[in-house]
């Protein structure tokens, strides 16, 4: 079941974000960092609806990879996903996101040893 809180409040930061962008008394010129940025941004929430929807779980590893081209390096993904657990009040956790080192498998494993004929 997906969990409709975190929805809900990525739903509310988007639409919030989208009107001050079309308040003519706020009118502000976006320099390309803040395009770039704001795009990573979207890019990330699309990913957690992705996630939370189909209840699946994605590594920062795994979603800098996703378009290493756009976020450049992964420090650069994990801040934007740092702010966005801020913003929304939630971890990483939640929005099924995982920080997973090197070689780590998750869930179960079965080995099974061959048999010598």
């Amino acid at each position: 079941m997906p969990r409709l809180d975190i929805i809900c409040s990525l739903e509310k930061y988007v639409v919030d974000f989208v009107i001050t962008l079309l308040d003519e008394k706020k009118k502000k010129i976006l320099s390309k960092g803040k395009i770039i940025d704001i795009t990573r941004l979207f890019y990330i929430i699309q990913i957690i609806l992705i996630n939370i929807k189909n209840n699946i779980y994605t590594t920062l590893r795994q979603i800098f990879y996703t378009n290493p081209k756009l976020f450049i390096n992964q420090r650069n993904s994990n801040k934007i996903i740092g702010k966005l657990t801020k913003i929304i009040k939630t971890s990483r956790e939640q929005i099924n996101i995982y920080n997973a080192p090197k070689g780590i498998i998750r869930g179960n494993i079965l080995l099974k040893k061959k048999k010598k004929n």
